[in-house]
């Protein structure tokens, strides 16, 4: 609302300072809007006074062709009815059998019109998948780091066993690892 009376006095002092200096190119520099919209918004006040002054409507006058009939609306609810299409299946479907091109959104429009439900796919429950090993320790992971940049030989040996959540470390200034045992 407040958008809407600040357009309206800023339209309001255009005219004002127009009238006050009597030149069209004066007065829209001193605005800083373009000598054609201080034209239109003059020519609509000598039209109609502060009224002309307000927004128009930006609805057009007249809407386009609509493509939809009525047979096709038909079309479109049959082919839903009997082959239980999607709106993307429905309008491939219309535009190999009958060469007629719909948009999918279009076809979706005239469903939700006719407040046709949404088709409901059932997804297929999946088991869950249980990783168990018959020996603890079957899956092992080791990994080996160098702790420092500037360290020659200081390494981290990192051993994780996947059954049995274990985690086990050992710094090493070797780079081979000799009898580690786990415990």
């Amino acid at each position: 609302m407040n958008s809407k009376k600040r357009k309206l006095t800023a339209r309001k002092n255009w005219i004002k300072i127009y009238s006050e200096l009597g030149s069209v190119s004066k007065a829209a520099r001193r605005c800083g809007i373009p000598r054609s919209t201080l034209h239109r918004w003059i020519n609509r006040y000598k039209s109609d006074d502060e009224n002309s002054l307000k927004d128009k409507s930006q609805k057009p006058i007249k809407l386009a062709k609509q493509k939809i009939t009525e047979e096709i609306e038909k079309m479109i609810l049959f082919i839903r009815d009997k082959h239980n299409f999607g709106p993307q299946s429905i309008s491939t479907h219309l535009l190999r059998n009958h060469d007629i091109k719909i948009s999918p959104p279009t076809v979706w429009r005239v469903l939700n019109r006719h407040d046709v439900k949404p088709l409901k796919r059932y997804k297929k429950h999946q088991e869950i998948k249980r990783y168990n090993r018959l020996l603890p320790g079957d899956r092992v992971q080791i990994d080996v780091m160098k702790c420092a940049p500037n360290a020659i030989n200081l390494l981290l040996w990192t051993t994780v066993l996947a059954c049995v959540s274990c985690v086990y470390i050992l710094l090493s200034m070797r780079k081979t690892l000799l009898n580690f045992s786990m415990r």
